[in-house]
């Protein structure tokens, strides 16, 4: 089993499931991976919550998460 993990920036590290070799009858052997407990998007939406409030003029915060959820997206 291997953990899978996205780096994103110095604070957000997120957790991107889990991945496991698995043989199957014929002997030839595949990776599975397994989706996180929590949705990256939710973990990236939590993040985002956690973040003090802007001082930046109104708009612009919500323009720079609609990147940072587009880009999540996007991966």
């Amino acid at each position: 089993m291997k953990a899978l993990k996205v780096h994103v920036n110095e604070e957000l590290t997120l957790d991107a499931g889990w991945c496991e070799e698995v043989q199957q009858d014929d002997g030839t052997i595949r990776r599975q991976i397994h989706p996180p407990r929590t949705t990256m998007f939710e973990q990236l939406l939590d993040y985002l919550k956690s973040l003090p409030p802007s001082v930046d003029p109104p708009g612009i915060r919500l323009g720079q998460e609609a990147v940072v959820a587009t880009a999540l997206c996007l991966r």
